[in-house]
């Protein structure tokens, strides 16, 4: 498997800090596999494997560590007296009971560099009032596209098309690369990755007894990426369906599978100059594999799906994403880094760019605007508004 360099990097330059490194994301999209690269490059750099602990808490290896004292016990028996720091992988400690309290006994130890890995927020879990800021995650994603062009042997022009319509049918998580060629058994395997994800992270996770709801408000997400809506509208379509569901629930879902990396929640903003935080929301999904896997595919989904795509690029450069809305028009995504803030309007052919150069001139300010069309076309510049084709963007450093 191929180093994922974007994450690979972010941990070798944090080795040694004193800081915890929480690696979060999908499950399946390559935190594992990270992490056992990470612990190669440790040896590779000449420290000895007795001062390496690692530990896969999904394993079977280690069922009987599944309570703090036991966890905690375990990788104190194993510390070697020297002086040399220890090295401590803990892969998905989420599935360790009581976990943070092993986390904070560990922290009190000196000479030890912590990195872990889970497939659920270990933020929202109280990690972050126990580290009080010693810490820093690294949110990993599927494959970008860029990163999916190079798995599949890099750049062509005369293929870089079939790459893109084949990245949104069949996503990007790096467990489907090794059966790119064999497509009819790619629905399986995401059936199968989409139920551990369904099963572990959110129905037992959670204590859910009726797993219909969270997968019909998942469903929901998934028919309307890009769409505006408000909690009050997934509460509607549950009444259709028979449902009575209190908007307090619908949400506490939602921010279940937030808090399993399988969607993106995207706040509406509107642009008067207060950024007032609107009702409207979008979500997004992490990977579109297990969107067309839920709902299909149609001819029309494609825009929506690649908004999807631009999202989770702007997401992974470290972008705070928002949308928004100025005057009239709708803004696709507003950018913001603390030293930088981007507009961006995406345009699915050249019929719509007026359109696009009209909601970005509406914007007032100084700030970078920027339209990806769907359109074959170099960079160029109009009225001070870049206009750059969707797929030179995503192949951007």
């Amino acid at each position: 498997m191929k180093n994922r360099e974007f994450y690979f990097d972010q941990l070798v330059s944090l080795k040694d800090k004193p800081v915890v490194k929480v690696i979060t994301g999908l499950r399946r999209c390559g935190k594992s596999t990270l992490l056992n690269q990470f612990k190669r490059h440790l040896v590779d750099s000449g420290i000895l494997g007795c001062n390496i602990i690692y530990m896969d808490l999904e394993s079977f290896q280690y069922d009987d560590t599944n309570s703090c004292k036991l966890l905690s016990d375990f990788i104190i028996e194993n510390m070697v007296e020297n002086d040399e720091k220890l090295n401590i992988l803990l892969d998905e400690v989420h599935m360790s009971s009581l976990w943070e309290k092993t986390l904070g006994s560990l922290c009190s130890h000196p000479n030890l560099d912590i990195y872990l890995s889970s497939s659920t927020a270990l933020m929202s879990s109280g990690l972050s009032a126990i580290l009080d800021g010693r810490y820093v995650e690294i949110n990993m994603q599927p494959l970008s596209f860029k990163e999916y062009v190079d798995f599949n042997g890099g750049k062509r022009k005369s293929h870089i098309d079939d790459l893109f319509r084949s990245y949104l049918d069949f996503g990007g998580l790096p467990s489907i690369m090794r059966l790119k060629e064999r497509r009819k058994t790619l629905p399986t395997i995401l059936t199968g990755i989409y139920s551990t994800i369904m099963l572990r992270d959110i129905i037992h996770r959670n204590s859910i007894k009726d797993a219909y709801m969270p997968e019909r408000v998942l469903k929901f997400i998934v028919s309307n990426i890009g769409n505006h809506f408000s909690t009050k509208s997934i509460k509607a379509y549950l009444t259709g369906l028979g449902r009575k569901v209190s908007v307090d629930t619908i949400d506490s879902y939602l921010k279940m599978l937030e808090d399993a990396f399988i969607i993106y929640k995207v706040d509406g903003i509107e642009i008067n100059g207060s950024s007032q935080v609107l009702t409207f929301k979008k979500y997004y999904i992490a990977d579109t594999g297990i969107r067309i896997l839920l709902v299909g595919i149609k001819e029309a989904d494609y825009p929506n799906l690649i908004e999807n795509a631009v999202f989770l690029e702007l997401l992974r450069r470290g972008y705070s994403v928002a949308t928004g809305k100025v005057g009239e028009f709708e803004l696709h995504f507003i950018a913001s880094k603390p030293d930088e803030k981007i507009y961006f309007q995406l345009s699915a052919d050249n019929d719509r760019l007026e359109d696009s150069m009209n909601a970005l001139k509406a914007v007032v300010g100084s700030d970078r605007k920027v339209i990806l069309t769907a359109k074959r076309t170099k960079s160029k510049v109009i009225d001070g508004i870049i206009v750059i084709n969707i797929i030179d963007f995503l192949l951007q450093p």
